[in-house]
């Protein structure tokens, strides 16, 4: 066991002084405990590789500030359960942002065939206008487009009040008729 310790800190001293068969050595004892730590907490392999990778980059970056007295597995872990956590944090944010990006398109779709059908159904709607008798038709406008009131329309028009509601029962069925016949 002092053998082990021992041989961690003359590990860790080469390793700080740059030598890079002691990164070699440290790379080759470690790598696949810290495959599987991460290969238990991640499924994509390629992003293990990458993980496991950086790790050990890390190392190398920062050798100069490594405790020589330390096991260097407890640095390693440290470091691993990181860089998963970074991970993980990182694919959150991608996936809210694909769902936000998903969510933008599907309304805009929705919107964009909401407009096609309202600009179909308008047109439509003014060509059944136009085979409507004159009266009807400038009865049934001044209610639906200027919002007049059916006693206004009357008193406009000189006509009674049940004439008007009539005119406007009769524009509205066959409308309703006609559009039924058609499909969006």
């Amino acid at each position: 066991m002092i053998q082990k310790i021992d041989q961690n800190v003359q590990l860790l001293k080469r390793l700080k002084s740059g030598c890079v068969l002691a990164f070699h050595d440290l790379y080759n004892a470690h790598r696949q405990n810290i495959y599987h730590l991460v290969r238990s907490r991640i499924n994509k392999s390629y992003d293990v590789e990458d993980i496991v990778q950086d790790v050990f980059m890390k190392i190398w970056e920062y050798k100069e500030n490594i405790e020589e007295n330390k096991a260097p597995i407890g640095l390693l872990y440290r470091i691993t359960l990181n860089k998963v956590c970074n991970y993980k944090i990182h694919e959150d944010v991608k996936k809210r942002y694909n769902d936000y990006l998903h969510g933008i398109t599907e309304l805009n779709y929705a919107s964009s065939y909401s407009i096609i059908f309202h600009n179909e159904l308008e047109t439509k709607i003014e060509s059944l206008l136009a085979e409507l008798s004159p009266v009807q038709r400038d009865i049934f406008l001044m209610s639906w487009e200027k919002g007049l009131s059916r006693q206004q329309i009357a008193q406009d028009r000189g006509l009674s009040v049940r004439t008007i509601d009539n005119q406007i029962y009769r524009t509205k069925k066959k409308l309703k008729e006609k559009l039924s016949e058609v499909s969006f």
